[in-house]
């Protein structure tokens, strides 16, 4: 998982999986929409620059794709933009 910081966080799962968060808020609002939370589980999350850093041996990214049901904001920040620049940044539209 991906956060602001190392750090252990509750993920809660959803039926269908497609809509599973990190985010409280949306998981509730997904319950009073009528969907099913399956279970929630813990889950060890490190910033977007530390996994880059530690995955990503060419340094180049074409294309970076982030649909995280209303966390966007949070693996955003925790990247260093000055270091990895992706091409492209794909954000699913809430």
């Amino acid at each position: 998982g991906i956060s602001s910081n190392v750090d252990k966080l509750n993920f809660f799962v959803f039926k269908p999986d497609t809509l599973s968060t990190f985010s409280k808020e949306q998981a509730q609002e997904y319950q009073n929409q009528g969907f099913k939370l399956n279970k929630t589980i813990v889950v060890e999350v490190s910033s977007l620059y530390n996994i880059l850093s530690k995955f990503n041996k060419i340094n180049k990214i074409e294309i970076l794709s982030i649909d995280t049901e209303n966390f966007d904001l949070i693996v955003l920040e925790s990247n260093n933009w000055e270091e990895f620049k992706p091409t492209i940044i794909c954000i699913e539209k809430s």
